[in-house]
């Protein structure tokens, strides 16, 4: 085996961790930002710790430790895996963004905030299918019958609905009620959508049923987001189960070789 291949085993990956402060750690977003996901999406780490730490120039033991370019993605690395393991990085990053409009800093955060959902909907859907052809189907990691991904698709289709609606469609914006602010609840935004100010047209604010129409800005929000994050962990568990069967276990060539690693 060439020179190229570095060896290690599994249990020398354990000591990665996001929020470590050496070369060991998470880039700065990372480190800055797990401790908001540290509970609700583990699995993200997990599966940086295991499939993408491998890639990188920390697992090199001729780079020092100080050298910042230990965290970048070894050269040798085939650049198949290596979009691969970007896609995590990107979906948190779209996380932190999306977590910060749901303190609602600007007026409109609401719209943002469904914009972040929507991308990182994007990128699951890109996620998923480079893993799954990553053996030329050899091995599926997430199958259109597993229960996970039918429960992300029906969550990326009424996102996916409410962000057009809001961004593309809507005149309404977050309304004030006695102190609260509101918004048109995913199933009844219909009724809202103004085609044209016309007088006519307007009156439709003018009926508003606040009780059953429109719910509350950061209750809708933040049950959007923890129900994503909750779908995440699950994607995440399901292929880091199917991905250490295939790397750590059967040591499937083929990967072995896209990552120029030979597991000990």
């Amino acid at each position: 085996m060439s020179n190229i291949y570095i060896s290690i085993r599994k249990k020398d990956l354990d000591k990665f961790s996001y929020i470590n402060n050496n070369m060991t750690g998470g880039n700065q977003l990372e480190r800055e930002n797990w401790q908001h996901y540290v509970n609700t999406l583990p699995n993200l780490e997990i599966f940086w710790r295991y499939f993408v730490v491998p890639m990188t120039n920390r697992i090199k033991s001729d780079i020092p430790d100080s050298n910042i370019g230990k965290l970048d993605y070894r050269n040798e690395v085939h650049k198949k895996i290596k979009k691969i393991g970007i896609i995590p990085h990107l979906i948190f990053y779209q996380l932190v963004l999306a977590k910060y409009h749901l303190s609602w800093p600007h007026y409109y955060s609401f719209q943002y905030f469904y914009i972040h959902l929507n991308t990182i909907c994007d990128l699951i859907i890109d996620f998923i299918g480079r893993i799954n052809l990553l053996l030329k189907n050899m091995y599926e990691f997430i199958k259109k019958d597993d229960q996970v991904y039918i429960d992300f698709k029906n969550y990326e289709d009424l996102i996916g609905k409410y962000r057009n609606k809001i961004v593309h469609e809507s005149n309404i914006l977050p309304m004030g009620f006695s102190g609260k602010v509101f918004v048109p609840r995913n199933d009844k935004i219909k009724k809202y959508l103004l085609k044209i100010h016309s007088s006519s047209e307007m009156g439709k604010l003018n009926q508003i049923d606040i009780n059953n129409d429109f719910i509350e800005v950061s209750i809708i929000t933040n049950n959007d987001f923890n129900k994503l994050c909750d779908i995440l962990n699950k994607i995440f568990e399901k292929i880091i189960k199917r991905m250490e069967i295939v790397l750590f276990e059967d040591k499937n060539q083929e990967l072995l070789n896209m990552y120029k690693i030979q597991i000990i």
